[in-house]
């Protein structure tokens, strides 16, 4: 009897440790939160939650090895810790080891087959290593079991837009910001999508949306750029290809249409220093040494103009 009553105080100081583990960890005192976690394992060896929450906070820390040894443990005393499982599978992922990763994500589905988000990293790794079909599978069974999840929808989008099944990714990628209004990457995805099918008034609405949400979103500047200089809108494209290089001054697309935009206005000063500035970036940008050359012709400066016509030919040879 008299042990019994001991081994629940140990039990109890045991719980109390994780228990404070658990609110340092919350108030991100990491160390003091590891301190407590370990005093619960030592009170008592075979405290489940203790270990798995030393596995995340190692995880956290990038602690790799320490993580897996803690999930593991947790996994040993409580085969079916669904949780444990999971985690082990983001750890293996992370690292590239894809066939424990999916073994364990399979583990916490037999353990909770309505486990979503090991459902939507299936997916993740499947897509991952082109396998299409079995990355649709498991992102449309996270989606049956959460239809409000939004990542999902937009990986599903995401592939079906590499298969070139536009009709489907867009259904996903709304389905997204119904779910997430600022989920930035579906806007400009949809902003993508609108682009190649030439539906320039919606592309130009995503991409104006995706600057809403991150007004540092260079790619969305640069694309409205391009859609401006389509609709011969050169004052507007100007603007926003600016803004592009003023966001990643190395931005080597945005340098050379904006060269070409300045060639086009006969702007020659400032077409020379947007075009040179792309070869900077990339000595191997065949384009921006061509229309170097083109610019060159047209100013009459034939050497420096066959020099630029010279690199273009090698870069394609």
């Amino acid at each position: 009897m008299n042990k019994k009553i001991n081994n629940m105080g140990k039990n109890k100081e045991a719980e109390k440790n994780n228990n404070l583990g658990l609110l340092y960890k919350k108030q991100g005192e990491l160390e003091k939160a590891k301190t407590h976690y370990q005093k619960a394992i030592t009170i008592y060896p075979n405290y489940t939650e203790a270990h798995y929450n030393l596995g995340v906070l190692y995880m956290a820390k990038g602690k790799n090895k320490d993580a897996e040894e803690h999930y593991l443990k947790a996994i040993v005393i409580k085969p079916d810790f669904k949780e444990a499982h999971y985690n082990l599978g983001i750890l293996y992922g992370s690292q590239g080891k894809n066939k424990e990763a999916k073994e364990y994500f399979q583990n916490a589905i037999i353990i909770d087959h309505n486990y979503a988000e090991a459902h939507y990293n299936l997916g993740v790794l499947y897509m991952m290593q082109g396998k299409n079909k079995e990355a649709e599978e498991y992102y449309q069974n996270a989606i049956n079991i959460n239809t409000n999840y939004g990542k999902a929808h937009y990986n599903l989008g995401v592939l079906y837009g590499k298969e070139g099944r536009n009709k489907e990714a867009e259904e996903h990628y709304l389905n997204t910001i119904v779910i997430e209004p600022d989920f930035k990457e579906a806007h400009y995805a949809l902003g993508i999508l609108y682009g190649k099918e030439g539906r320039n008034k919606e592309a130009e609405e995503y991409y104006q949306n995706t600057i809403i949400i991150d007004p540092n979103h260079a790619e969305s500047y640069y694309n409205l750029g391009v859609l401006y200089m389509i609709k011969g809108k050169n004052k507007e494209a100007e603007e926003n290809y600016l803004k592009a290089i003023d966001i990643r001054p190395n931005f080597k697309e945005a340098h050379y249409n904006l060269g070409v935009l300045y060639t086009m206005q006969r702007k020659n000063k400032e077409a020379e220093e947007h075009l040179q500035k792309a070869i900077d970036i990339n000595p191997h940008f065949k384009e921006a040494h061509y229309n170097l050359g083109v610019l060159y012709t047209m100013q009459g400066k034939n050497k420096e103009a066959e020099k630029q016509f010279k690199k273009a030919i090698a870069i394609d040879s």
